[in-house]
C-alpha cells in the first residue's frame, strides 16, 4: 500500500469524475445541512496541522456529505502553555462569535479543559465534539495544585463532561507496539530516548514510560524531557549518541525556553545526524524524511472519523449519534521509505500491509500520459533552442555596446565595482583609486584567483571567505546578496558593506562602499546606549517610564521594579496596566492622570499583601513625574524607593517597645533618668512621688536614713565617671506599700558640650519579695543543714564509740578467763590500744565542741620545730607497721617560731597517726622546711593514697575512704580548722596506690628577745 502524490491531471479527472457521479446524491446529503455553522478550536497552532492533517481531513469529509459552513480557531498552546492565557482567548472568542454555532469541534485536552470553565451560558447547550483526546481528562486548570503519580489515577475523560452535551473519538500512544517495532527492525539497539516537549510539565509521564520499559525490558529508557531541555541542549544530547541509541519522538513543538520554532529548528538540526534512527508514535507529517516512521493512527483516519461523528450530530442530533469512545479507525505501521532505505534495514523484517509513504514510484508507471507529452515539448524545445540562438547572435552586438555603456556608468559611481567570473577570476576592477584593500592597489588584483589569494594574503582569510561565499551563490542562483566585512589590523580596522548582483552570463559584479565612519559611530552610540542600560538597570531605585501618548504603555521598567512586583520585563514592555490585569490599573491610571495635571512629582505609597494571609510583606514610595520632549509628546516618569526594611524595622520597634513595657511591669521594674546637671529625677510611672520629675533631696526623703548616702555616693560617683555602673539595693518608704527593698541600676546617658556626664538612665526594680524570700529559704537551708549534722553525728559517735568500747569489754571478760601470760598480755595490748582510740574520739569530740562554739585554746610560746619532730618520730617508730620505715628529715639549723605548740603537735601526730593505718610497706617520711617567711610541713606515706575524686573530701567532716580502718573522720577537719585559725592553708598531694603527701604551711612569727 503507498500513499503517492497525484498529477495534477489526474487529480482533475478523478475529481470531474467522483463529481458527476455523486453529484445528485451529494445534493440529497446536504440539503438537510445546508447554511450550518460548524466551529472547529484546535489547542494548537497551524504547524502541528500540516504534520498530521486532521483538520483538513475533518474539512474534506465533511464538504463530501454537508454544506455545513465551517470554521477554525488555533489556540496555539504550545507557544503559551499558561492555562489563564487559555481562559482569556476562550472568552475573547465567545465574544467575537455573535451567533453561536450548531456544533462545538474541540481538538486536544486544553481546548475542552478551558472551554468548559469558561462557557458562557447561551452556548452550554451547543454539541460537542470531542477529538485528538486521550480516554483520562487531564485538568489543566487545577494541574499545579493535584498531586498525580500515576496515569490510573488520572480523571476518566467521560466524568470531566458534567451537564454538557459532549460526544467524542479518543485515541491512544502505542509505546510497546513501537518499541517492539524498532527492537525488530534493529536488534542492536539497547537504548531507546524518548524525545517529548512535555510543555505542560506533568511529572507523572516519566514515571509512566519508566512502568512500559520495566515491563517490556528491552531498552535502557532515556527520557529527554522538554519542559527541562531546551532545543539546543536537546541536539546536544543527540550529537553524543552512539549506535546504539533510537529516538522514539512524541512530539517536539516547543521547549523550555518556550521557543515557538522548536520543531522546525529540532528537525533542521536532526538532518545532520542521519544514523541516528527516529521514530515516532504519533503521526508527525509525511513530509519530515528524519522520521523512520512508526505505529500509530493516521492524523487523515482520525479527521475522517471526527467528520463522520460531526454529520452524525449535525443531521440525527447529539442523543441519537454515538457515545464518547475510542476512535473507529485501526493504526497501522507507517513507513518513511526513502529513510527507511537509507538505514540499509532488511524491507522484510516490516509487518504486513505497512503502508509506505514519500516512495517514487517509476516514471512510466506514474505518469504515461506525462511521459509522451514530456517528448513532445523537448521536441518543441529543441527547435525552439535553435530559434534562440539565432537570435541571441543577433542579441550579442546590442548587448556588447549595453555592457560599454555600463563600464561607462560604473566608472561614475563613487564606489569601487569588482566583475567576477564564475570561476572567482578578477575579470576587473572598475574605480580602483576609490578603495584600497588592505593596503594594497587593488588594480595589481586583476586575472587574478580569489582562491589563490589565501597564500598571497593570509592574514585577510576571513574577508576573502566572505566574498568567495557570495559571488558563488550569487553566480550560481542569481540571486543579489549583501554582506559587510572587515579587514586591516587593529588599530586600523575598516570596515567594507558590499552587494553582490549578477552581471551577463557567467559573470557577477561585487559593488564596495567605505562604511568605517558608519560603523565606528553605530558601535559608539551601541557602546553609550548598552552603558546607559546597565547604568538604569542597577540604580538603587526602581524606575519606569509610560508613554503617555500610546495609552499608558510601559517603554522601560528597570530589575528594581521587576524585583518588587515580581514581573518579568517582558511581560510589562509595550503594556500598560490593564492589559496584563493589574486588578490596581483603575488606581495607577488616576495616579498618572493627577501626575499630568501636576507642575511637582507627586509621591505615592506601594504595599504588597500576601496572598494567604493578607498582611502586608513589601512596601515601597513611587515617585512620578511629567516629562514632555521637543515634540510635545508625554510621559511619566516614575521612580520607585523600597521601604521594606524601614517599615519592618518601626514594626519591630513598636513590637519591641510593647514588649518591654509588658516585661517591665511583670517585673515590677519602672525605668527613670537623672539629669547630673539640675540633680533632678524624671519618671513617668513612679510609685514613690507624684508628678514626673522630683529634686534630689526630695526623693532622699523617701529613702532609708542609712540608704541615703550609698544612693547619693552612687549617683555622684556614676556623675564623674568613677564608675561605669551603679548598682545598689535602698529601702524606700512608698506610700502605698510602706517600706520597700528597691534595687537601683544605672548608666551615663548624654554629655554636654565639655563631655561631661549630663544625663543617667536607670531602672528601679522592687526586691522586697526576693529579699523576704531569699531570707526564709537561707534560715530554712541553715536549719536543714543542722538537723542533718546533728543526726549524722550522733550516728556516727554513737558507732564509734561503741567499737572500742565492745573491744575494751570482750577483752576484759577473756582476760579473766585467760591462763597462759602471753595471751593475757595480747589482750591487754588491745584493750590498751582500744583505750588509747576511746581517748582519741573523746578529744576529738571535745575539740570539735570547742570549734563549733568559737572556744578553742590558743596558748602561743617559743616553739623548737626540731624538738617536735625528733619528739614525735620517738612515740610512732613502735606504731609504725612491721617493714615500714619511720624517716625524719631536718634542717641543719635549729628553729624557733613564736606559735601554738600543741596544736601544731596534734596536726601533724594526726597526719602520722593516719600515715600508719594506711602505710603497709616501704616508708612514711616527716619534716618541715621555711620558704620565705612560710613554714611547709609535711608527712609523706608510699601507702594506699586516695583517688582523684575523693581527694577534694578530705577535710570535711567523717570523711572516711576505707570503712575497714578505725577512725572517726574527724581528726583532718580539726586539722584544717586549726591551721586556718593559724593563718595557715591545709592540702594533700595523692595518687591512688602511690601514696600521699598531707601538709600544712603557716607564716613565720619570730620570737621576741
Amino acid at each position: 500500500m503507498m500513499l503517492n502524490s497525484k498529477s495534477i491531471i489526474g487529480e482533475l479527472l478523478i475529481i470531474v469524475f467522483v463529481f458527476t457521479l455523486s453529484l445528485s446524491s451529494a445534493k440529497a446529503r446536504t440539503a438537510n445541512v445546508e447554511g450550518q455553522k460548524v466551529l472547529v478550536i484546535s489547542s494548537y497552532s497551524p504547524i502541528k496541522e500540516v504534520g498530521n492533517h486532521l483538520i483538513a481531513s475533518f474539512i474534506d469529509h465533511m464538504r463530501v456529505d454537508s454544506e455545513a459552513k465551517i470554521f477554525v480557531e488555533y489556540m496555539d498552546c504550545e507557544a503559551s502553555p499558561v492555562f489563564d492565557t487559555w481562559v482569556e482567548w476562550m472568552r475573547q472568542l465567545f465574544a467575537a462569535y455573535k451567533v453561536k454555532p450548531d456544533v462545538v469541534v474541540l481538538l486536544g485536552n486544553e481546548a475542552w479543559s478551558s472551554y468548559r470553565v469558561t462557557c458562557v451560558e447561551s452556548w452550554r447547550d451547543v454539541p460537542v465534539v470531542l477529538g485528538y483526546v486521550k480516554g483520562a481528562f487531564v485538568d489543566y486548570e487545577n494541574l499545579g495544585k493535584e498531586q498525580l503519580s500515576f496515569v490510573a489515577d488520572m480523571m476518566p475523560m467521560k466524568e470531566s463532561f458534567g451537564d454538557f452535551k459532549v460526544t467524542g473519538y479518543s485515541f491512544k500512544d502505542f509505546v510497546i507496539e513501537n518499541l517492539l517495532l524498532i527492537k525488530k527492525l534493529q536488534p542492536h539497539i539497547r537504548k531507546v530516548a524518548f524525545c517529548y516537549d512535555n510543555r505542560y510539565n506533568v511529572e507523572l509521564f516519566e514515571t509512566y514510560l519508566h512502568s512500559i520499559f520495566k515491563q517490556i525490558d528491552l531498552f535502557e529508557f532515556y527520557y529527554m524531557d522538554g519542559s527541562k531541555l531546551s532545543t539546543s541542549q536537546l541536539l546536544d544530547s543527540v550529537a553524543v549518541m552512539d549506535e546504539s541509541y533510537a529516538i522514539l519522538s512524541a512530539g517536539w513543538y516547543t521547549d523550555a525556553l518556550r521557543n515557538p520554532h522548536a520543531y522546525s529548528m529540532l528537525h533542521n538540526e536532526l538532518a545532520r545526524y542521519t544514523s541516528k534512527p527516529v521514530y515516532q508514535i504519533m503521526d508527525q507529517g509525511a513530509s519530515n524524511m528524519n522520521y523512520i516512521g512508526g505505529y500509530f493512527i493516521s492524523g487523515e483516519d482520525l479527521g475522517k472519523d471526527l467528520a463522520s461523528l460531526t454529520y452524525s450530530v449535525l443531521t440525527k442530533g447529539i442523543e441519537h449519534s454515538p457515545a464518547f469512545q475510542f476512535t473507529p479507525s485501526r493504526p497501522n505501521y507507517y513507513i518513511n521509505y526513502p529513510t527507511f532505505v537509507a538505514t540499509g534495514i532488511d524491507p522484510s523484517l516490516l509487518p504486513e500491509n505497512t503502508v509506505y509513504y514519500n516512495e517514487d514510484p517509476s516514471l512510466w508507471q506514474e505518469h504515461p500520459v506525462e511521459v509522451v507529452l514530456l517528448i513532445c515539448l523537448i521536441i518543441l524545445m529543441v527547435i525552439i533552442f535553435i530559434g534562440i540562438l539565432n537570435y541571441r547572435k543577433r542579441k550579442e552586438e546590442t548587448y556588447k555596446t549595453a555592457n560599454a555603456k555600463m563600464m561607462e556608468l560604473l566608472s561614475r559611481m563613487p564606489d569601487m565595482a569588482t566583475i567576477y567570473d564564475s570561476d572567482l577570476n578578477l575579470v576587473d576592477i572598475v574605480n580602483p583609486e576609490n578603495h584600497i584593500w588592505n593596503g594594497i592597489d587593488t588594480r595589481t588584483l586583476v586575472g587574478k584567483n580569489l582562491k589563490d589569494l589565501y597564500l598571497e594574503y593570509p592574514q585577510s582569510k576571513e574577508m576573502l571567505d566572505e566574498i568567495i561565499l557570495h559571488v558563488k551563490r550569487t553566480a550560481e542562483t542569481g540571486e543579489v546578496t549583501v554582506f559587510n566585512c572587515k579587514y586591516g589590523k587593529k588599530d586600523q580596522v575598516k570596515y567594507t558593506k558590499a552587494r553582490v548582483v549578477p552581471f551577463g552570463n557567467n559573470s557577477v559584479i561585487c559593488f564596495t562602499h567605505d562604511v568605517t565612519s558608519y560603523v565606528v559611530a553605530e558601535k559608539e552610540n551601541l557602546r553609550l546606549k548598552t552603558f546607559l542600560q546597565s547604568i538604569m538597570d542597577n540604580l538603587p531605585v526602581g524606575l519606569f517610564i509610560k508613554d503617555v501618548g500610546n495609552e499608558y504603555r510601559y517603554l522601560f521598567y528597570n530589575n528594581r521594579v521587576c524585583e518588587f512586583y515580581g514581573e518579568t520585563f517582558d511581560s510589562m514592555l509595550g503594556k500598560n496596566d490593564f492589559e496584563v490585569d493589574d486588578p490596581k490599573a483603575a488606581l495607577f491610571r488616576e495616579e498618572d492622570e493627577r501626575v499630568l495635571k501636576s507642575d511637582r512629582p507627586i509621591s505615592f505609597n506601594r504595599v504588597l499583601y500576601d496572598d494567604e494571609t493578607g498582611l502586608p510583606v513589601r512596601w515601597a514610595v513611587t515617585t512620578k513625574t511629567r516629562l514632555e520632549d521637543k515634540e510635545g509628546n508625554m510621559y511619566i516618569v516614575a521612580t520607585m524607593v523600597e521601604t521594606t526594611d524601614i517599615r519592618r524595622n518601626e514594626i519591630e520597634r513598636e513590637e519591641s517597645k510593647l514588649q518591654l513595657d509588658f516585661t517591665l511591669d511583670a517585673a515590677q521594674i519602672i525605668s527613670w533618668e537623672y539629669n547630673a546637671e539640675d540633680r533632678i529625677f524624671y519618671s513617668p510611672r513612679s510609685t514613690v512621688f507624684e508628678g514626673l520629675t522630683i529634686s534630689l533631696e526630695d526623693y532622699l526623703t523617701f529613702v532609708h536614713p542609712e540608704d541615703r548616702d550609698l544612693l547619693r555616693r552612687g549617683l555622684e560617683n556614676l556623675s564623674c565617671g568613677k564608675i561605669h555602673l551603679m548598682d545598689v539595693q535602698i529601702r524606700t518608704k512608698v506610700p502605698a506599700l510602706g517600706d520597700r527593698w528597691f534595687e537601683m541600676h544605672a548608666v551615663p546617658y548624654g554629655r554636654n558640650e565639655d563631655g561631661k556626664i549630663r544625663k543617667l538612665i536607670g531602672l528601679r526594680r522592687d526586691i522586697t519579695d526576693l529579699k523576704m524570700t531569699n531570707e526564709l529559704i537561707r534560715l530554712r537551708n541553715k536549719a536543714e543543714e543542722a538537723n542533718r549534722l546533728k543526726s549524722a553525728f550522733l550516728a556516727n559517735m554513737s558507732h564509734e564509740i561503741r567499737t572500742p568500747l565492745n573491744a575494751i569489754v570482750g577483752f576484759s571478760n577473756l582476760i579473766a578467763m585467760a591462763e597462759e601470760p602471753d595471751e593475757i598480755g595480747e589482750y591487754v595490748k588491745i584493750i590498751e590500744m582500744n583505750n588509747e582510740l576511746l581517748l582519741q574520739l573523746v578529744n576529738d569530740i571535745l575539740d570539735l565542741s570547742k570549734i563549733e562554739a568559737g572556744q578553742m585554746d590558743f596558748n602561743y610560746s617559743a616553739v623548737d620545730l626540731s624538738a617536735i619532730f625528733n619528739n614525735l618520730q620517738q612515740i610512732y617508730k613502735s606504731r609504725v607497721k612491721e617493714g615500714v620505715d619511720l624517716i625524719c628529715r631536718l634542717p641543719s639549723d635549729t628553729c624557733v617560731i613564736y606559735s601554738e605548740k600543741n596544736r601544731l603537735t596534734q596536726v601533724i601526730s594526726n597526719f602520722l597517726s593516719n600515715a600508719c593505718k594506711y602505710t603497709s610497706e616501704g616508708s612514711i617520711t616527716m619534716g618541715y622546711e621555711r620558704t620565705g617567711d612560710t613554714f611547709r610541713f609535711y608527712v609523706t606515706d608510699t601507702g594506699k593514697g586516695l583517688a582523684e575524686e575523693n581527694i577534694p573530701h578530705v577535710f570535711e567532716r567523717f570523711a572516711k575512704f576505707d570503712s575497714f580502718v578505725q577512725g572517726t573522720g574527724l581528726g583532718l577537719s580539726i586539722c584544717e580548722s586549726i591551721v586556718q585559725s593559724l593563718n595557715g592553708k591545709i592540702g594533700v598531694d595523692s595518687q591512688l596506690g602511690k601514696g600521699s603527701t598531707f601538709w600544712f604551711t603557716i607564716p613565720y612569727n619570730p620570737v621576741n628577745e
